[in-house]
């Protein structure tokens, strides 16, 4: 197999070059693992060869020191050697981006500081050196690995012995025969030794071979670099196959287990086709893996075939071949799990450390872990046995189990035949034929890299004798005629046909094409799929009056059964719509199974169907579903065991329990977690139920897991047809997590700060610590009997975890130690245990009176163990209030099951909870936790649902210490990153849909044109100072300051933007430099760009993509620039007549209705599709807005097509609200928005977050005292738990009285700031102005009103000597007309008694006037009277909050009155005039 991970320190293998090794199995001593070995095309032309030396490596991968700089060698040196690329850019702490995001907002709110914080996590960086791919071999060439070293080193001392025996028989004058056949024993042992050895090298030149070939494969497949603008549709890709790679051969893991593999640090610097170092795609190299492993293990299964003559075979499991004839009982020698050690376990290991003087290996541990928990089993031997005695017995067993085992796997291949072999025999189109199935099973849409491996797996398992190049040439000639068998997914890009030389890789492709990006899908599988999207529009099935429907819903709130709106409108609609398929959407929590039980109730209720009768099948992937699906009344089966079921039906089968699940016309077919079905199972479904005259309904969330397999059906029949949608949640008790879910559904990453400030994303460190903190967490909440789950990501995970749950139990008391052997995981199951049964046992039913099978995935209590290894299980059924856990019936599970397919249930996959609801959930979260798993883990308990998140990522075989140089990121920005994942994985169709969406949308050639543009006039700008030279307009001195000032890539872009201005840009750049002189200039490329700026206009004409066209010499540019533009301009005609026929609302607004002349109804359309175009090329999505902001400042092409949007709207200025105010207008609104803050109440969401961590904590500290307490044989230290138990929980509740305080202080918060969201988005859009305006908004300095006045006077007093004096009787008119206007307006009779208003302090200035409160951005538990405080505020605020709303209303009513007075006097003013039209009319008679 090969893995790929980052690296980051090249110590690790380093290190393991100099340390000590001594292999437990065979007895070798060495002094460490083998130096490495430089490869690569790429090491070869830097002079890198042989064998890897310290100096040199830390050189390339820590400095990226060009060896053949000659300051190589010397480290002193190095700062000033020449270097492969840039020697790693120096990236930003999270702490660093956070502080400088504050810089920019320095008047950030809590929450945008809250947002900030998360970008900058989630944009936190670190350079990677290298990537580190492993190839590793199976365990069967470790095994016969080791054999033959085992052999080899007895051997040799076998020959050491005989060669001192016989030295000290002839000092001794042993006879010449006894010392003849004292040589000849030697020489005998000597040359086995030396057959031996050459045996086990054989097998390390195989591995090196196959490792060798798989990175010939990948850089040649996979040896590319990125140049361009990636994110868009312009992103290029360069070929980059010179890889420099140093390769470490290693013989054991971490553990010191044997474990064959080469790890192989690629440098990630390589010289691209343009002679530029860049970094690797480490995307394509991901894409390749499968495929290069392919390559890798088939030709080492050649070379060990050739040289040894052993033969391959593939596993029962089909996921590797292993050597034919490897004895199993070897095999198991080498597990090398880790493993939990109990306390009995614990005193074994210590007896064995003070006796042999080291730490026991795995092989070793297992043993040990063994012997511990048999030890009190029934059948004891050895009885009286010192524990010193029985190291010593078991020791030799162990050596002696050990050596004959790999004794035997030596002989054995030493019998097999050698020599050439004969040639397999195949079929090429039986094998494509194979594998395009195999692919076609795992995923709807798979790449070319996918079939090459399922085109290995298809292959015999022996080839004969062929080397990695023709391996490689072999599987990817396959590969070619299989592609031609399958349906791409996505069409070419726009311009592919007319594409320009230089935009194309060396193998043909476009550079714009990324390796392995085209998706296939077998013609079968479109077929199906097309065929499940056009059933969702066939009518005919059953279907009931709305009346009857309505009386049925009735009927039931009248038993209790109350639907909510949004469950009564699906039960209408599938109950009465007559569809033949139909889809019920039911995120996690909305009672889908609840909505299912009422129709299947209606479905079977005769008296609604006039009499006739009809069934309900359920149908469902895994058993979970399965027995929900039973609980609510269905006749429920496991979807693989039903359709089997129907197949013998096709096939004629009478049997009694086949026709029992035969389908009749009118009976419905419910499929539940159906996003969790493959697509292929929902078509087989769909056939049988067509074929019956039934009626399917396929139930589920497409937003939570999908199938193991090629999925995305349910998504592609949700979107094809009916569907309904629950939206009510009803699972969670805490009333915000209702909504927070939907959200989180919806991949919503503000929902985070929600689940942060209850408690439930926890910072775990390494996977290992989250783990850790997890499993407490459950225990805690299963010790005081709720019914919880643990959540991992994967099978090993849940092994390991569980194994140490099972350690604390038994230390409880709760559990007991001794027990029997779970082969699976290698861990033990005794009474009390919570285990799993991992495989359908129909096969048990009946067995030893066994009422019923094991279920896999269902878990069970263990009752009793068994003399055969087995157990005495009760499945468990839940928990209720009173009762505790409720079990079911007893079933036998006989030991061969139990070794082979139980495995311990306490934590478990996210599979195995999707359907679950229980009362917490406990769910790790690392990197490599989907969007859909995160979902799921955080939606299963009514409770509670915690994320104890993996924040420091270390990968699986990281030497120690590697923790200390990994990415620290936040909790929410792991989860936040889960958001940008693929997502669920989703159909053919709608890939194929999504593609040619992407390719018709004008983003498309419109972003190919800017970056082909930018291309194709690369150097002309150069070319064009050069020629200014020649003609004497500029001075070669001149010219080289230009180019020294790097300022060229800046006017080449003010050239374009004059050429888009309609200006010719050679003629621009002439005039610039000889308008007038440049002698004294001192920045050159400052003074072009200013007289250019200066002399001609840069505001782009034309309004096409045609328009914009550069002037370009090269005939190949200029015809596929002209086919890009050609492109953009029909999107854009076609986005304006799609317009026309469908109007939005933001295209009505700016122009109108569509004009019914055909004249102006074209304009119309031509102006819209301009605007329409610039929308979609920038993904603006608003309905009421008709254009965005501008674009920013060097998208030349972009802000063409914003200036023509911009004229079709007739504009002045967009956002002309902020842009016609003035200065001091736009910081009015500054100032209004700061003085809406001063009053707003604390923000408290990480004292909040802190509180309910410290809670929870608490609660579990004391669930486990008392735990404790039970367990302790001591009564004083029975008191002492019980005692911290009690004050554990006392200030629980104490800090749950503060949680609640301080939540209401955090939704008075939310109040304030949803009530001042006007004025804060009005102050943002000012400030972004002023910045744009480049204002000085720093403070003026602070006066005093007498330092004020002082300075008016002085100032007033200065300009009194410029003052025209206006004599007093001038003013004497004036002065008379004021008070005649007094007079007027104040007569006795208006005067009235004047109330004089109470001053009612504004609590703006009350706030500003108070010390402000410093917010913290910790989590922290605040102190009562800080709580205090946060409460007082929010209270404060409320009162306000309440007061403006009162005014509001009032203000509401008053203008409502005044509308229906002003409604009322035109109405008689209308009235009157058509009576006075009446009278006139009259009159004229």
């Amino acid at each position: 197999m090969l893995s790929i991970s980052t690296g980051y320190s090249v110590d690790y293998v380093l290190d393991e070059i100099a340390k000590g090794r001594e292999n437990y199995y065979t007895g070798a001593v060495t002094e460490g693992e083998p130096p490495g070995r430089w490869y690569g095309s790429g090491a070869e032309k830097l002079g890198l060869t042989g064998l890897v030396d310290e100096q040199d490596m830390r050189a390339v991968f820590e400095q990226f020191i060009d060896p053949r700089d000659e300051a190589f060698s010397d480290p002193a040196r190095w700062a000033e050697a020449s270097t492969l690329g840039h020697t790693g850019r120096n990236y930003p702490t999270a702490d660093e981006l956070y502080a400088a995001a504050l810089d920019k907002e320095p008047g950030a709110t809590a929450e945008r500081r809250e947002q900030l914080r998360l970008e900058a996590n989630k944009s936190a960086r670190r350079n990677v050196p290298f990537l580190d791919v492993t190839f590793s071999v199976q365990k069967s060439v470790t095994v016969l690995h080791t054999a033959f070293e085992a052999q080899h080193v007895n051997a040799a001392r076998t020959a050491g012995r005989l060669n001192d025996a016989l030295a000290a028989a002839t000092a001794a004058g042993a006879s010449p025969a006894e010392l003849a056949e004292l040589g000849r024993q030697r020489d005998d042992a000597r040359t086995a030794a030396v057959s031996w050895a050459a045996h086990r090298d054989a097998v390390e030149d195989a591995i090196w071979a196959g490792n060798r070939a798989s990175l010939d494969y990948l850089a040649e497949h996979a040896g590319y670099s990125r140049v361009g603008h990636h994110g868009g549709a312009a992103g290029r890709f360069i070929d980059a196959h010179d890889w420099v790679i140093a390769s470490f051969f290693q013989h054991d893991s971490r553990n010191h287990d044997p474990q064959l593999h080469i790890h192989n640090p690629i440098l990630n610097r390589v010289q691209g086709a343009d002679g530029k170092w860049r970094t690797l795609d480490s995307k394509a190299i991901h894409k390749f893996r499968g495929a290069a492993a392919a390559v890798g293990e088939r030709t080492t299964e050649e070379h060990l075939a050739r040289a040894l003559g052993v033969r391959m075979a593939t596993r029962p499991d089909g996921k590797a071949r292993e050597i034919v004839g490897m004895d199993q009982r070897a095999m198991d020698l080498f597990s090398s799990r880790r493993r939990a050690v109990t306390k009995k376990t614990a005193s074994l290991v210590e007896a064995f450390e003070a006796k042999f003087g080291r730490e026991p290996n795995s092989l070793e541990l297992d043993r040990l872990q063994r012997q511990a928990t048999f030890a009190t089993r029934k059948a004891k031997s050895h009885d009286g046995e010192t524990t010193e005695a029985r190291l010593e017995r078991w020791d030799r067993e162990l050596r002696a189990e050990i050596t004959g085992g790999l004794e035997s796997v030596a002989r054995e291949v030493l019998n097999l035949a050698h020599g050439p072999r004969d040639a397999a025999q195949w079929s090429p189109d039986e094998v494509l034929k194979t594998a395009l199935a195999d692919v076609q099973s795992i995923k709807s849409g798979w790449t070319a890299p996918d079939l090459t491996r399922a085109i290995s797996d298809a292959l015999p398992d022996q080839l004969g004798d062929l080397d990695g190049v023709k391996v490689a040439r072999l599987l990817d000639t396959l590969t070619a005629e299989g592609v031609k068998l399958a349906t791409p997914l996505s069409s070419n890009r726009p311009g592919v046909a007319v594409l320009p030389d230089a935009l194309k890789l060396a193998d043909g492709r476009s550079a714009y094409e990324a390796p392995a990006g085209q998706l296939y899908a077998t013609p079968e599988h479109v077929h199906t799929e097309r065929a499940l999207a056009a059933a969702t529009a066939r009518g005919g099935a059953p279907a009931l009056d709305v009346s009857d429907v309505d009386g049925f819903v009735s009927a039931l709130a009248d038993h209790g059964m109350v639907l909510g709106a949004d469950q009564a409108a699906a039960v209408r609609g599938v109950l009465t719509s007559g569809a033949a398929v139909e889809s019920l959407v039911g995120p996690a929590g909305t009672g889908k199974s609840f909505v299912v039980g009422a129709l299947a109730k209606a479905w079977q209720d005769n008296d609604l169907w006039g009499g006739q009768s009809r069934r309900v099948v359920g149908l469902a992937s895994s058993q979970v579903a399965t027995d929900v699906l039973a609980g609510e009344g269905l006749t429920a089966r496991n979807i693989a065991q039903w359709l089997g079921v129907q197949e013998k039906l096709t096939e004629g089968s009478t049997h009694p329990e086949h026709v029992e699940w035969q389908l009749s016309p009118g009976d419905l077919v419910v499929v539940d977690e159906s996003a969790m079905a493959n697509t292929a199972d929902l078509a087989r479904i769909h056939r049988h139920v067509e074929q019956a005259g039934a009626k399917l309904l396929l139930t589920g969330d497409h937003r939570q897991l999908a199938a193991v397999g090629a999925g995305g059906g349910m998504d592609l029949m949700v979107t094809a047809g009916a569907a309904y949608e629950l939206t009510e949640v009803r699972r969670f008790q805490a009333e915000w997590e209702r909504a927070a879910s939907l959200r989180l559904r919806d991949g919503d990453e503000t929902v985070l700060g929600d689940y942060h400030k209850h408690g439930r994303i926890l910072d775990g460190g390494t996977r290992e610590q989250a783990e850790a903190t997890a499993g407490k967490a459950w225990l805690a909440d299963t010790l005081v009997g709720k019914h919880s789950i643990l959540i991992v990501d994967t099978n090993e995970q849940a092994a390991l975890l569980s194994a140490e749950l099972r350690n604390e139990l038994v230390r409880l008391g709760k559990v007991g130690e001794s027990g029997v052997l779970l082969g699976m995981q290698g861990t033990y199951a005794g009474v009390g245990d919570l285990v799993q049964a991992r495989r359908n046992g129909w096969h048990l039913t009946g067995f030893d009176g066994n009422p019923e099978a094991p279920i896999n995935r269902k878990q069970y209590r263990v009752i009793d163990t068994r003399e055969d290894g087995g157990l005495i299980v009760a499945r468990v059924l839940g928990r209720e209030d009173g009762v505790g856990e409720v079990l079911g019936e007893r079933i036998t599970l006989p030991g061969a099951y139990v070794s082979e397919h139980v495995a311990l249930g306490y934590a478990s996959t996210v599979h195995s909870a999707q359907g679950l609801t229980v009362d917490t959930s406990h769910a790790v979260v690392t990197e490599a936790t989907g969007q859909e798993a995160l979902y799921v883990g955080l939606t299963r308990g009514r409770e509670g649902n915690t994320a104890h998140v993996t924040t420091l990522a270390v990968p699986a075989d990281a030497p120690d210490g590697a923790a200390l140089q990994a990415v620290k990121r936040s909790p929410s920005a792991v989860l936040a990153a889960a958001f940008d994942g693929p997502g669920p994985q989703r159909s053919a169709l709608a890939e194929a849909t999504e593609a040619a969406a992407d390719n018709d949308a004008i983003r498309t050639p419109a972003e190919l044109l800017a970056d082909a543009t930018e291309l194709a006039t690369a150097g002309r700008t150069q070319r064009w100072l050069d020629e200014l030279v020649e003609e004497g307009k500029l001075t070669e001195n001149q010219r080289a300051w230009i180019a020294a000032e790097d300022g060229g890539p800046t006017l080449a872009r003010l050239l374009r933007r004059a050429e888009l201005a309609g200006h010719d840009p050679r003629d621009v750049l002439d005039h610039a430099v000889t308008a007038r002189t440049l002698s004294g200039a001192r920045q050159l490329t400052n003074v072009i760009h200013h007289r250019i700026t200066d002399a001609v206009t840069l505001d782009p004409v034309g309004d096409s993509y045609a328009d914009w066209l550069p002037k370009v010499d090269n005939p190949q540019w200029a015809t596929y620039l002209r086919s890009l533009a050609d492109t953009a301009d029909a999107r854009r005609v076609e986005l304006g007549e799609q317009l026309a026929a469908e109007p939005q609302q933001w295209a009505i607004e700016a122009f109108g209705p569509v004009p019914e002349d055909p004249a102006l109804a074209k304009e119309w359309s031509k102006q819209a599709g301009m605007v329409a175009a610039h929308r979609e090329l920038t993904g603006h999505e608003d309905e009421e807005t008709a254009l965005g902001a501008a674009p920013k400042s060097g998208q030349v092409e972009a802000y063409a097509s914003w200036r023509s949007a911009w004229r079709a709207l007739g504009r002045p200025e967009s956002g002309r609200d902020e842009l016609e105010m003035s200065d001091g207008q736009l910081l009015v609104r500054m100032r209004a928005w700061e003085r809406e803050k001063a009053w707003g109440p604390e923000f408290v969401g990480q004292e909040l977050a802190g509180t309910h961590q410290v809670l929870d904590a608490r609660r579990r500290d004391a669930a486990m005292r008392r735990a404790e307490a039970d367990a302790a044989a001591d009564e004083e230290e029975r008191e002492r738990m019980l005692q911290e138990a009690a004050e554990a929980e006392a200030l629980a509740d104490t800090l749950a009285a503060r949680a609640a305080e301080l939540e209401g202080a955090d939704e008075a918060r939310a109040l304030w700031y949803a009530h001042t969201a006007e004025t804060r988005a009005a102050a943002d859009r000012a400030s972004a102005e002023i910045s744009a305006r480049n204002l000085d908004t720093t403070p003026a300095p602070l006066v005093t009103a007498d330092e004020w006045l002082d300075v008016h006077h002085e100032h007033m007093a200065a300009e009194d000597v410029h003052r025209e004096v206006t004599a007093d009787h001038d003013l004497t008119d004036v002065t008379q007309q004021r008070a005649a206007d007094v007079d007027t307006v104040t007569t006795p009779d208006d005067v009235e008694d004047v109330v004089a208003e109470v001053e009612v302090a504004d609590v703006r200035e009350v706030a500003a006037a108070e010390d402000p409160v410093v917010e913290s951005d910790e989590v922290r538990v605040p102190s009562a009277e800080e709580t205090a405080g946060a409460v007082e505020q929010a209270q404060r605020a409320l009162k306000e909050i309440a007061a403006r709303q009162a005014i509001e209303e009032q203000h509401a009513e008053e203008e409502a009155q005044a509308a229906e007075l002003y409604r009322r006097n035109t109405s008689d003013a209308a009235d009157a005039a058509e009576l006075a039209d009446a009278d006139g009319a009259v009159y004229g008679r």
